[in-house]
Order: structure tokens, then C-alpha cells, then sequence
């Protein structure tokens, strides 16, 4: 069975959900449809594939000591594997190490705002919510991780008020370390999928994948289950300062020009000066890859004091 989310991308290059009008005259937006209008085109689909991981809940059944439980919520509840059915709602990477996830646009973001700023979560319409903070600011125990991991109803309707509105979402980026176990990390990235798929199927967000590694021994778990992406992103903050840094990203970033079919590429950095980043990117460029760079809080601020206005 596939179920289909459909986002409607308007000739004004905004991104819509299926229900939601943009009046041609006025471009106000109108939800559920409440203005009739004929302007939409390029439909894109995110196809998501069912059944995969319903083995799972089956092999645990047989494994159970004791009598079979026919309920499989049970189970699930038993096992705290609760979020298999979120897992379910995709299909495993060729390694069957990551859940697969899809992402296909046709207008990027123009801004992007922390986690911590749930405010400007909507400052405009292609705003993208980000997670570019350390992890305690967004991954305590009241986080949205364990709040999925544990199906915690409270807290998750919580997360559902907090990302009300939101059209695209940079995945988590949960933080890597070098020199630990590698199990460790590659955690990290499965919970970035799982809170992803998450935003994709309750909230209907667009999620863009962030690419994260610790060295380039890691590069291929940074890509697994991502070959579906034409759109990824990165962040460009510490290679700005640190030659090491730069060299590593620029590494990770033609890793993963040269083994996904991507579009684009959207950048996170605190730096107005757009040849900086085109520089460190100019592989990508050089590949057709287009490098967009949305204002954040700490962009701006720097171009103000640039521009020597306070």
C-alpha cells in the first residue's frame, strides 16, 4: 500500500498544503480551501510506503515467554517500541541501517529560525524551524525525541502547538562526537530520521535533511537512506574560523554531491557575505547544484553591524 502527502507549490513559489488557496489577486493565504481558485501547479508527492516493519511486531510476538498477545498495541506498549508504527510509514535504506526519507522542492527556505525562537517559527512563509543549538536546548527529558520514543500524548500535543504552521523543517541535528563508539552516532542520526518522519506524517511539514558527520569514515552513514533527497542542508558555522572545519566540510559536501541527485543544498551560517560561502561550496556550484543561504537571527545581525547600524 502507498499513502500519498501532497504539497502544492503555487506560480508565486509558495509551498501549500493540499487544502490551503493563495488568492492570485491579494496572495492572502486561505486554509482548507475556503477561496476557489485555479492557480496551482507542480504537484509534488511524497510517497510513503507501508508494512515494512510490521515483521518486527510479529517476531516479537513469537519471541513473547509467555502467551502470544494478540493486540499488537500491547506489544508495543510491553517492548516501548511504540514508534515502529512511525517507522513504518517509510522503507529501509539499501544497508537496512536507516529508515529511508524523501525530500523534493521546488522553492527553498528564505529563513531559518532556531528552535529556541518558536516566534519567528512562521516570519514568513517558507521559514524553516532549525535545530543548529546544543543538544540540552532541545533534547532533554521533556524533549520531542521522548516524547515520540515513549508516545508521551501530552508532550506530543504539546510539539503539534509549538510547530503549528510550519510548512519545512531542517531535520535535528543531534550531536556527533569522534572517537566513540560509532554505534553511538549512527543512533544520533536514526533519531534525526524518526523525529523527522514524524513532522512528515502528523504535521504534514516538509522536512529537509541535515547532513552531519564527525570525520569522513562517517560519510556514508551521513547519506544512508537519503538517495530519495534533491535537497539537503548544512551547516557553515565553525569553518568559517577553523581551517579543519572547512576541509572537512568541504569533503562531506562533494561526498554528497557526488553520491545524491540534489538540486540544492540550503546553508546555515552566521556570515552575510555570500562569496564566503560560495567558495567553500564551489563544488557544488561547479555541479550544478544551486547553494541557498536564508537569513537567520545571527545573519542579520551581523550585516547590520557590517552596514554600521546597531
Amino acid at each position: 500500500m502507498i499513502a500519498k502527502k501532497k504539497y502544492l507549490v503555487t506560480c508565486n513559489n509558495k509551498v501549500l498544503r493540499t487544502n490551503d488557496q493563495i488568492d492570485p489577486v491579494t496572495s492572502l493565504l486561505y486554509h482548507d480551501g475556503s477561496k476557489n481558485q485555479k492557480i496551482f501547479k507542480n504537484i509534488m508527492s511524497i510517497n510513503i510506503r507501508k508494512e515494512w516493519w510490521k515483521s518486527w511486531i510479529i517476531d516479537l510476538n513469537h519471541q513473547s515467554t509467555g502467551a502470544h498477545m494478540r493486540n499488537v498495541d500491547d506489544i508495543e506498549r510491553k517492548t516501548r517500541l511504540g514508534f515502529l508504527k512511525i517507522l513504518n510509514t517509510t522503507t529501509p535504506s539499501k544497508s537496512g541501517r536507516m529508515p529511508n526519507l524523501r525530500c523534493d522542492l521546488e522553492v527553498y527556505p528564505d529563513y531559518l529560525a532556531l528552535y529556541n525562537e518558536p516566534g519567528k517559527y512562521t516570519k514568513t512563509l517558507l521559514t524553516a524551524p532549525c535545530f543548529y543549538l546544543w543538544d540540552e536546548k532541545f533534547d532533554d527529558y521533556d524533549g520531542l525525541l521522548n516524547a515520540i520514543k515513549y508516545n508521551i500524548k501530552d508532550k506530543l500535543d504539546f510539539y503539534k502547538k509549538r510547530f503549528h504552521g510550519v510548512k519545512m523543517i531542517i531535520s535535528p541535528d543531534y550531536s556527533l562526537v569522534g572517537n566513540i563508539y560509532s554505534t553511538i552516532n549512527e543512533g544520533r542520526i536514526f533519531d534525526s530520521r524518526l523525529v523527522s518522519l514524524w513532522f512528515t506524517n502528523e504535521l504534514g511539514i516538509i522536512v529537509i535533511p541535515n547532513m552531519t558527520y564527525t570525520d569522513e569514515s562517517s560519510f556514508p552513514m551521513m547519506i544512508d537512506g537519503l538517495d530519495e533527497c534533491k535537497v539537503v542542508c548544512f551547516s557553515a558555522m565553525s569553518c568559517l574560523t577553523d581551517k579543519e572545519d572547512r576541509d572537512k566540510l568541504e569533503k562531506a559536501i562533494k561526498y554528497t554531491v557526488d553520491h545524491l541527485k540534489l538540486n540544492a543544498i540550503i546553508v546555515y551560517t552566521s556570515t552575510p557575505n555570500d562569496d564566503k560561502i560560495n567558495d567553500i561550496f564551489k563544488y557544488a556550484i561547479e555541479n550544478n547544484v544551486k547553494i541557498v543561504i536564508p537569513d537567520n537571527t545571527i545573519r542579520e545581525s551581523n550585516r547590520r553591524k557590517l552596514n554600521g547600524k546597531s
